[in-house]
């Protein structure tokens, strides 16, 4: 299970902040936000593997759910090249 900052939405805000700056606003001008929004995510094939159980109310509220972890990981294999990706 996981709970934090929406990346995608922190990058909107930077892309907001830079173009603020490239139209000539002082970078110490700007204020500091802190995150406004969150995703929750879970990872129902770790979950089963270590007996819990999530429950279908919750299944509802998450963000994303992952269910073939292993899949994903193949996906990042290019990103491991780069040396950006998981380790393994």
């Amino acid at each position: 299970m996981s709970y934090g900052a929406d990346l995608l939405d922190g990058l909107r805000k930077a892309g907001a902040y830079a173009g603020k700056i490239v139209q000539g606003t002082k970078p110490w001008d700007l204020p500091i936000e802190q995150p406004t929004k969150f995703t929750l995510a879970i990872n129902t094939r770790t979950a089963q593997r270590l007996g819990i159980s999530i429950p279908l109310a919750l299944e509802v509220l998450v963000d994303e759910l992952i269910e073939h972890a292993f899949r994903l990981l193949r996906l990042s294999a290019g990103a491991r090249l780069s040396g950006v990706g998981f380790a393994g």
